[in-house]
Order: C-alpha cells, then sequence, then structure tokens
C-alpha cells in the first residue's frame, strides 16, 4: 500500500495556525495501515491539540465501537489537559481553555492480508471508498449538501460526549486491488463529493493528491481560487491499495 498525507491551512494562515491534523502507521509485516484525520474546530480552545491527540489514539488503537471511542476520549482528555496546563500561558489563555476543545474525527485501518477495510467517524471529516475513480462508500454517509456550520464534534469536556451515539458511525468492508480511500476533512471531503458529480471530477482531485507535493498545492490553491473549495484548514490522507 501507498500512503499520501497532505495538510493546508487556510490561504491567509501559517502552517501553525492550522487545527486540521492527520496521522497514519503501517505494519511493516502484515502490511496493514491505520490513518485517522481530524478536524479543530476553530471556536473551541487548543482544538488543533486535541485533534492531534485524537489521530494518534486512533492509530495506537482503532475503535469501532461506541464505547471504545469513550475510553479513547477519555484518555485524550487527560492528556490535553495536561499539555494545556502543563506549559506557562496567558491568563485569557486558560480562561478559555476552560470551555474546552472540539473536533471531528475519521479514521480507517486497511487490513491486507484479508482485504477488508473498517472505519469510524464522528462529525464531518470523512473517508470515501474509491474505486475506478468514483466514490463507492463515504464514512459517515455524507452528501455534498450535508456540511454546515454546526457539525457533530467529540469535546475534551468527556460529559458532553455522552448523547453522541447515534452520530456514531462505523463500518466493515472489502476492497479490491486498484481501490483508493480518502480521509478528508470537512472542506476537502464536501469539496470531493461534489467533483464526484461528474465524470471526471474526482479523478482530477486524486490526481493532484497523489502528485508531488507542489502539484498538490498548486490544485489545492487553485481550487479555492475558483471556489470549489472552501477556505478552510484541509488534512488529507490518500491510501492506495
Amino acid at each position: 500500500m501507498r500512503v499520501y498525507d497532505l495538510i493546508f491551512p487556510k490561504s491567509d494562515d501559517t502552517a501553525d495556525d492550522c487545527e486540521d491534523r492527520l496521522a497514519y502507521v503501517r505494519d511493516e509485516l502484515s502490511g496493514n495501515v491505520r490513518a485517522a484525520v481530524a478536524d479543530g474546530a476553530t471556536a473551541t480552545a487548543f482544538s488543533g491539540e486535541w485533534a492531534e491527540l485524537l489521530v494518534r489514539a486512533y492509530c495506537d488503537a482503532p475503535f469501532m465501537q461506541w464505547s471504545d471511542l469513550l475510553r479513547c476520549c477519555d484518555d485524550a482528555a487527560r492528556r490535553w489537559t495536561a499539555v494545556v496546563y502543563g506549559e506557562d500561558r496567558p491568563w485569557h489563555s486558560l480562561m478559555r481553555a476552560k470551555a474546552g476543545g472540539a473536533a471531528a474525527i475519521a479514521g480507517i485501518e486497511v487490513r491486507s492480508p484479508d482485504r477488508t477495510w473498517t472505519a469510524a467517524a464522528l462529525g464531518d471529516s470523512c473517508i470515501f471508498h474509491v474505486r475506478d475513480d468514483r466514490i463507492r462508500a463515504a464514512v459517515p454517509p455524507y452528501g455534498a449538501d450535508d456540511f454546515d456550520n454546526h457539525p457533530s464534534l467529540l469535546s475534551t469536556d468527556t460529559a458532553r460526549n455522552a448523547g453522541l451515539e447515534s452520530l456514531f458511525t462505523a463500518v466493515t468492508d472489502t476492497f479490491v486491488s486498484g481501490d483508493r480511500f480518502v480521509l478528508a476533512t470537512d472542506a476537502a471531503a464536501q469539496a470531493l463529493l461534489v467533483a464526484d458529480r461528474s465524470a471526471d471530477g474526482l479523478r482530477d482531485w486524486i490526481v493532484a493528491l497523489t502528485s508531488e507535493r507542489e502539484t498538490a498545492a498548486r490544485f489545492i490553491a487553485s481550487s479555492r481560487a475558483v471556489g470549489s473549495l472552501r477556505d478552510d484548514d484541509v488534512a488529507i490522507v490518500v491510501i492506495e491499495v
């Protein structure tokens, strides 16, 4: 399997300002790949740090059950608290931190020996199973018109996560050689779903995302310029099998 990973901040931001995160690991013996993307909510405190902890937690121990995700959040929330309050920060930053951070997450494990994949997601970060340059399945089952400004988010205040179980999606399926999996945070996920409406639209994205980083960066900038991609942070992982 081949893996491509790309992060792009908003047009006027630096890499340090980006609150989306990604991570992936490859088992050299089995060939299995685990990957995750998370979208830190800008309106919440230290959401980039929270997103980072979530993607790393998924790659360490993928969750397919709601109870497993809650345990993951409990552990990650303790780590987030240690990160935020373990440094000397301005008082106003610490006051804001009391409200907590929030993020959407999507993760996948692709297993080479038995050609199966499992994916889990909460919020508007998505995983697309792509075959012959068309989306075969989406996790969660979003359409291009389903994105808004109020996605479901995992919070560092874990008591707030209790009512989200019905919004948690987990899927297991099979793949064939030549398939791709694309993990994307919300702006890119929506753009990919729109692109899939036309014959070659998704293919153009796939070609760009699996090219040199400079080519991918130009494609992202061009897509923003013409309005086919919202100017938001972007985290993308492409897995070719």
